[in-house]
Formats: structure tokens, C-alpha cells, sequence
């Protein structure tokens, strides 16, 4: 095995791998320090302007209160991460050779655990922040070192280089960085926009729709409390005393909250109803949705599949389209990571460094019309055409049989009639082997019918070809077959076969009557 150097050239050792980093360590950034409390643009305005400068620690912490206290936020951001968490991950070795799925077998053991799920989530936690880190804790106890497990990191303990591009660790200091350990760390960078790390996350564009709507929820409570219930208005007569008036004021007060009092009979209340407090208040809740609308178009890049909006089947599926589109391509970036970042890790400290690795793909399986796939691959072995039998098993999903006896077929009537043939001439063999030892006139005479068949069928097959290889879908090689058509030259083909077809009979006729 190849010598391994760690991020300082080094000789890599195993108690390198040994060791858990940030992992459970209490940083002097988990402090009680929050970004969000007394929120206001201004506030807002100098965290942004911080955290692209370098000062990051004020926006994390911000982009983490949001999604802790923003319900809607909370929501659309944790289906983004579950979409992806929860596809369908393959490997492909590099190539056939034996090392290569080897390696790749590795991967794969690897994959099949519950907890890569949760992993996956915590990982697509950059589609918020920009980044997120993951530290490996490996097992180094076996035959095989692997990952015990990916643990999430607080972005707060790493900080983004003056590059723009990398991603160093923070030490205890809080101020010194240094380079991330080699094999230790999966950093994941989200590019919802191009640009800077800490700018390509949807927390920066989320992040004031959620001040927006703390003031228009604040306000709205407000009104409610105000005008949610009538007010109350106590009237005393010119005769009440000082202790009158605090019973009176009393007996008010005992409403809004108790909505019982007593008071004497000299006494009233009077209970004045607000005029259009309702369209007033429609002001807040309209003001709060959009805001929510907004965080679900920045989140998922649509509107349909969270907020109740007219449109429709049509806008609904077109917007699922869009959701479609945007996990397509979490998925890559998340395979992406683990490509860089795992893959060669889990393959480089059990085999040695490789010159190629395997490769994860996350996401959905191509939808594959099967019956569409099957007819066009019977026309085209009908017309001559060579076609992978391998290939189109693993198109159609089809697995090899094991033997000959693990061969699926069906029988049909004609097979009945078949095999009826068979029987009569099997019992015509000896005559027919005594009468048949050299081909005779009329087979010859087919043969030579038959010579000139390749010439003649060979130029349609190549224009087929040249429609089919032009053609997009099948749809569109059908077009185009029917509009080929006519312009081929089929007559010479044609006199053939029903030369053929004749010396077929009559050598038929003749071999009944031996």
C-alpha cells in the first residue's frame, strides 16, 4: 500500500483517525450570545455586512434562531433536507477489474446503515448556512477501518479562509485556524446563488422576511389584545366616592381577564365595539403570509406544496416540477461531497491511494417505458439490427436465467401444431435421410435465390439506421419511419422474397411426397 501523508505532508498514522476533533466538544462559541433578540434592519443590516467580511459568528448564529423560531421556515427547510436524505444511493466501481469492485463493494457495505439518513439531513444543513462540516469517527478496532459515524459539527467552530473557498477549523482560542485533518472532516458547501460560501445559503434572503414578519405577528398580537374583545367603559355617579370609582375600575379591569365582576347597583358598564377591525387586522395576517410565501419560494421554488393558493391540478404539478428540479440537484452536490470527501477517505487508509475511486450517486432511478423499450428493441432486431442482450436486460430490468431450466416461456396453440409436425417428421426421417444425402435441384435453386439478399436488404437497413440514430424519442423515429417509407426502393427486395418464397413451397411439397 502506497505511503498516505496527511494536510502537512506527513506520515499518516492511525491514531490520527483515532480521535474525535470537534465532536462534543463545548466551544467558547456555544454561548448565550443571540443574534435574533431585538431584531430590527439596522441590527440585521451590520450582520450581513459582518459575515462577509469574515465575522461569521453573528450570522450562524442568526440563520440557527431562525430556523428554531420560524415555524414555516422550519418547515419548508427540514422538507428540502428530507427529500434528499431519503433517496436511492448507488455505487459504480471505476471499472470491471476485480480492485476497482472491490472498492467499490466497500462503499456499498458501508451505505447500508440506518443512521446515513439523519447523516444526509445534517449534512443538507448548508442549504441554509452555505456550509456545513461533518466530522468522521472512524473504527479503527477491525480488519477494516470504516466510519462509525458522520457527526455535525457547529459551523460556528470553523471559518471560511480569506480565499472565499476554503474551510478551516477554529481552534479554542476562537482567533488561530488551521487546516482541516485529512480524512476527518466532509465540509459541504450549498449553492443556492454563485458567490461567496457564507452568501450562497437561503438564510441571507430569508432572513429579512423573517424580521418582517416578527414585526407584522408582534402587531398583530398587539391589535388583538386591543381589539379582540370590546372595550369597557365604567360610568359613576356625580355622589361616588373615591372607593366607588376603585371598586368601579376594579370591576372593569376583572373583565378583560375574568370577564365576571360585581358592582354596585348605582353602577354601569358600557361595552363600545370597534369599527372595521376586522379589515385592519386582515393587514397583519396578509402581511405574515406573504412573508411565509416568500421563505417557500426561497426554500423550494414554489408556493403550491405549502401554502393554500389557487391554481389548480396544472400549477401544482408544474410547481412539484420545480421542487423536482431543485432535489435533483441537492443530490448531486451532496454526491459531489461525498466523492471528494469520503469516498477516496474510506478506500485510501484499507487499500492505499487509487488512481480512480468509485462513485455514489444519490437520487431517483430514470423512469424507464418498459413496454416502449421492448417493442422498438423487437422491431429493430426484426430488421436486422444488432441489439446488447445484456444491455437490454439491464434496460428492462431483466435478470439472466441461472440454467436452462430457469427459462420463463408460454406455449401457444401453435405450438401444439408444431410439435405435431415435429412427430410426423421425425417418423419421415429415414426415408427422408436415404433421399436427401445431397441437396437437390430445387434447394439449390432457392440458394441461389437467395444469394443476393444481403446486397439488397443491406441499404434500407443503413437508412433505418441513420433515422433511428437522428431520432430523439420514439415518437419521433416512428415519424420519421413512416415519412422514409416511400422512398425506399423495396421492388428488387421484393421479387426476391416471392422467388424465394416459391422454391420454398415447391421444395416443401416435394420433401411431403418422399
Amino acid at each position: 500500500m502506497s505511503k498516505i501523508l496527511d494536510q502537512y505532508g506527513r506520515p499518516f498514522k492511525k491514531s490520527d483517525l483515532e480521535k474525535e476533533i470537534v465532536t462534543g466538544k463545548v466551544s467558547y462559541l456555544h454561548d448565550m450570545f443571540s443574534s435574533t433578540q431585538n431584531l430590527n434592519p439596522t441590527k440585521l443590516s451590520q450582520i450581513l455586512k459582518a459575515a462577509e467580511s469574515g465575522s461569521t459568528h453573528a450570522y450562524l448564529t442568526m440563520a440557527e434562531e431562525i430556523e428554531e423560531k420560524d415555524t414555516h421556515y422550519m418547515s419548508v427547510m427540514g422538507t428540502r433536507k428530507r427529500a434528499v436524505s431519503q433517496l436511492e444511493i448507488t455505487v459504480s466501481a471505476a471499472s470491471d477489474s476485480p480492485e476497482d469492485e472491490r472498492n467499490a463493494e466497500l462503499i456499498r457495505s458501508w451505505l447500508e446503515r440506518d443512521q446515513l439518513e439523519d447523516e444526509i439531513f445534517d449534512i443538507m444543513d448548508a442549504v441554509g448556512k452555505g456550509y456545513s462540516v461533518t466530522e468522521i469517527i472512524w473504527d479503527t478496532s477491525q480488519k477494516l477501518w470504516m466510519p462509525s459515524s458522520l457527526e455535525y459539527c457547529d459551523p460556528r467552530s470553523f471559518k471560511i479562509d480569506s480565499d472565499g473557498k476554503t474551510i478551516l477549523r477554529l481552534h479554542d482560542n476562537g482567533y488561530e485556524t488551521s487546516p482541516l485533518e485529512k480524512y476527518k472532516f466532509i465540509t459541504h458547501t450549498h449553492k443556492a446563488k454563485s458567490g461567496l460560501k457564507i452568501r450562497s445559503g437561503v438564510a441571507k434572503a430569508c432572513a429579512w422576511m423573517f424580521l418582517f414578519k416578527n414585526f407584522a405577528v408582534k402587531d398583530w398580537v398587539i391589535f388583538c389584545e386591543a381589539y379582540g374583545q370590546p372595550s369597557r367603559v365604567g360610568k359613576y355617579g356625580p355622589g361616588a366616592t373615591k372607593e366607588d370609582r376603585n371598586i368601579l375600575m376594579k370591576a372593569v379591569s376583572n373583565i378583560g381577564s375574568d370577564a365576571a365582576a360585581i358592582i354596585p347597583e348605582s353602577m354601569t358598564i358600557d361595552f363600545v365595539e370597534g369599527k372595521d377591525t376586522k379589515s385592519s387586522a386582515e393587514v397583519f395576517e396578509k402581511l405574515a403570509r406573504f412573508c411565509d410565501e416568500q421563505m417557500s419560494k426561497a426554500v423550494l421554488g414554489q408556493t403550491t406544496t405549502t401554502d393554500a393558493i389557487a391554481g389548480g391540478h396544472a400549477v401544482s404539478k408544474e410547481h412539484n416540477d420545480v421542487r423536482g428540479d431543485i432535489q435533483g440537484s441537492d443530490a448531486k452536490q451532496v454526491s459531489s461531497t461525498f466523492n471528494r470527501d469520503l469516498v477516496p477517505a474510506m478506500i485510501d487508509v484499507n487499500y492505499g491511494p487509487q488512481k480512480q475511486y468509485p462513485r455514489i450517486h444519490i437520487g431517483r432511478q430514470e423512469q424507464i417505458d418498459t413496454e416502449a423499450e421492448a417493442k422498438t428493441a423487437k422491431i429493430a432486431v426484426e430488421m436486422g439490427m444488432k441489439v446488447s442482450e445484456s444491455k437490454l436486460r439491464k434496460r428492462l430490468s431483466l435478470p439472466e436465467p441461472e440454467n436452462d431450466k430457469d427459462i420463463l416461456g408460454y406455449k401457444s396453440s401453435d405450438d401444439d401444431k408444431d410439435e405435431k409436425k415435429e412427430t410426423a417428421s421425425s417418423q419421415r426421417h429415414d426415408i427422408h435421410c436415404c433421399s436427401t444425402a445431397k441437396k437437390d435441384n430445387i434447394d439449390e435453386l432457392a440458394d441461389a435465390a437467395l444469394s443476393d439478399y444481403e446486397e439488397l436488404i443491406v441499404p434500407a437497413i443503413s437508412q433505418i439506421e441513420e433515422v433511428l440514430k437522428a431520432s430523439k424519442s420514439y415518437e419521433e423515429a416512428f415519424e420519421k419511419m413512416a415519412e422514409l417509407a416511400p422512398d425506399l426502393n423495396m421492388s428488387d427486395l421484393q421479387t426476391m422474397m416471392e422467388q424465394a418464397n416459391f422454391f420454398a413451397r415447391v421444395a416443401g411439397r416435394n420433401e411431403v411426397d418422399l
